[in-house]
């Protein structure tokens, strides 16, 4: 995880805009930017994840989107399309929990789902987000580890994933010290913010 904090100023910008609320901006969120041109269907951690706190930014390879696998079995989901959240501001998105609960297998801390998110579902497969799919609300997105593997793979039906486990425990330790119980999400594009990929 790289401290990126020269984006700071464009960030907060960012956020701010894209902010339906227009009160002071919480002490910690987190961020993600979604790669120009990602598919899911490639199955990388081609994206970048983390947080902002007090004037820091922290980014690590992650993705924002599903992995293969949920793109073209989401049958197994009990739905007809993977989805995609949405780029944007999503406020109270997260809280501290554990995902994946009751599998002492694959359970770990991690930012867990509050409510539905607003999500589009990729209807046909492809692994990216065109006219064709559907806009819609989705829960269960949480922010959390993908255990170590090299693809993406199963460790995203939508969820938002860091591939490092040391990543994802510096941005739970933060929330900690934050003293939160809530936290917002804001999710850009690499057009927005191309800077973000050579910090």
């Amino acid at each position: 995880m790289k401290d990126c904090s020269i984006l700071v100023p464009k960030i907060l910008e960012l956020a701010k805009k894209k902010r339906p609320i227009k009160d002071d901006l919480p002490e910690m969120f987190l961020v993600g930017v979604r790669k120009y041109g990602s598919n899911s269907l490639l199955d990388l951690y081609d994206d970048l994840l983390g947080f902002y706190y007090r004037d820091c930014i922290f980014l690590g390879t992650g993705t924002t989107d599903p992995g293969k696998y949920f793109t073209l079995h989401p049958e197994e989901l009990g739905v007809t399309g993977v989805a995609h959240m949405d780029a944007g501001w999503h406020e109270n998105a997260f809280k501290i929990g554990f995902h994946k609960a009751s599998d002492p297998r694959l359970k770990h801390e991690a930012f867990i789902s509050t409510g539905l998110e607003d999500v589009h579902r990729d209807m046909d497969k492809d692994g990216d987000i065109d006219e064709k799919d559907k806009a819609g609300k989705a829960d269960g997105v949480n922010f959390h580890w993908g255990w170590g593997m090299a693809t993406v793979g199963r460790a995203s039906a939508g969820c938002q994933v860091m591939q490092m486990l040391a990543d994802l425990n510096k941005a739970l330790e933060y929330g900690k010290l934050s003293k939160q119980t809530l936290f917002s999400y804001l999710l850009l594009l690499e057009e927005e913010i191309p800077e973000a990929f050579i910090c």
